[in-house]
């Protein structure tokens, strides 16, 4: 399976993650281009090679209307009182007079409705799109869970709006890019001690970004300050499979992004890309056993297969119209879930109810467990962590008789399955005049 593992052993920022990750590119000016031509109001976009206490690396710069980004990360709400620290910068930003006279010249405020409707308009695909705004509804929560504040009414601060969501953009646009079936991150340095606001001065941690890395493994470091951002926090908590260091797997590409302050050490994030899976293991000091030593379980374990760990909801509902569980199940599933089923269950007075399982990753429980409480009419449910083994899966797309079709393939623990694509079957199905298994006969049998 193709892993992505990054490090955070100076913090996370959202330009820093957007610098390592476009170190796994090929075409690095392609996407800088890209970029630019989204249209983001004012923002000139550019990643150049620079260097971190002798540690070489990518710099990603972001200018508004000309402005360094450092003047305001941009994530913190105006209603809060502070713009927050700058992302991975200089401690130069809204906490000393110089900037913050300058800073007023341009100080005005977008809501978070106006942040949506942003991301919304830009050219870039809907899995992106939907990340985006799953990343910016994070920290908003966040925001709205610190300073008791409705979400609807946080104010973002202008400076630092276009940044960030250049920031946020970028980075999920990297990920999808890049598609890794695992992404590993290890412990978060936090540092610690305050930092300067454009309204005050807050602990480190800021109370959004530790709101955000709740039930993720942190460490304050050995440096003062401030190293990881609600913007970096909140892209690393989505996109997180797990939380640990990094896995056994054979390297093939790495990245390193260098922050813009000097915290007396390398200031970098690194990420690396890789094969993660059984034979990787068996080269190193993990095995799964196989099902057999031929030929065939040798063939089959050719994509490798995996296991990962997966949280486990469970909760019986008797009192939810068939309706209201399928529109619950889904939208439990859109918050992020793996798998969302249910099971028929006899409950007490002999009351027939529904059993539902929720399964999902770490980084997605605490949107899962608020999908499950406001969509459903559970006032109890239980919460386990389970290992979880997964075939290898790829999808590739043949020629057929019948035209193009997607088609999964799943292989490990030697055993090879093949499918075609149900929606592809269908459509051909439908276009052809023929029935379901008539389609699928010719396409994954080459049948006429």
């Amino acid at each position: 399976m193709k892993t992505l593992f990054i490090e955070c052993r100076s913090g996370a920022a959202g330009d820093m993650i957007t610098a390592a990750l476009s170190g796994l590119l090929e075409d690095r000016e392609g996407f800088v281009k890209r970029i630019n031509d989204l249209g983001l109001p004012g923002v000139s976009f550019s990643l150049r090679d620079g260097q971190s206490h002798m540690i070489g690396g990518v710099i990603c710069d972001v200018k508004v209307d000309g402005h360094d980004e450092d003047e305001c990360d941009g994530t913190e709400p105006h209603d809060a009182g502070g713009c927050g620290e700058a992302e991975g910068r200089p401690e130069k930003g809204c906490g000393d007079a110089e900037s913050h006279h300058h800073h007023h010249h341009h100080h005005h405020h977008t809501a978070y409705s106006d942040v949506r409707k942003l991301i919304e308009s830009l050219d870039i695909p809907e899995k992106v799109r939907r990340d985006a705004l799953a990343v910016y509804e994070m920290i908003a929560e966040a925001e709205s869970r610190v300073h008791n504040i409705a979400v609807t009414d946080i104010h973002f601060h202008e400076v630092g709006t276009a940044d960030a969501v250049c920031d946020v953009v970028s980075a999920c646009l990297l990920f999808d890019m890049i598609g890794a079936g695992k992404v590993v991150v290890s412990p978060v340095c936090t540092g610690y001690g305050t930092v300067k606001t454009c309204h005050g001065v807050l602990p480190v941690p800021a109370p959004a970004t530790a709101e955000i890395l709740k039930g993720i493994p942190v460490y304050a470091g050995e440096i003062k300050g401030e190293l990881c951002t609600p913007t970096g926090a909140a892209i690393l908590r989505y996109f997180a499979d797990s939380f640990e260091e990094m896995p056994p797997m054979r390297l093939e590409g790495s990245g390193t992004g260098i922050g813009h302050r000097d915290t007396g050490s390398a200031n970098v994030l690194r990420a690396f890309l890789g094969e993660s899976s059984e034979k990787v293991r068996e080269e190193t000091r993990i095995r799964i056993p196989e099902c057999g030593d031929n030929a065939e379980d040798e063939a089959g374990t050719e994509n490798s297969p995996d296991r990962d760990r997966v949280t486990v909801y469970s909760f019986t509902v008797d009192d939810m119209t068939a309706e209201a569980i399928a529109f619950a199940m889904e939208a439990i599933r859109k918050a992020g879930a793996l798998d969302v089923y249910g099971t028929p269950v006899i409950m007490k007075k002999n009351r027939p109810g529904t059993l539902v399982t929720v399964l999902c990753r770490a980084a997605d429980e605490e949107r899962v467990e608020r999908a499950v409480f406001r969509h459903t009419l559970t006032i109890g449910v239980r919460k386990e962590r389970q290992e979880r083994l997964v075939m290898s899966r790829e999808e590739t797309v043949r020629k057929t008789p019948l035209g193009d079709i997607s088609f999964k393939r799943s292989s490990g623990f030697g055993t090879v399955r093949e499918k075609a694509e149900y929606e592809d079957v269908a459509a051909a199905a439908e276009r052809e005049g023929m029935s379901f298994d008539e389609v699928k006969r010719i396409v994954e049998n080459g049948q006429e």
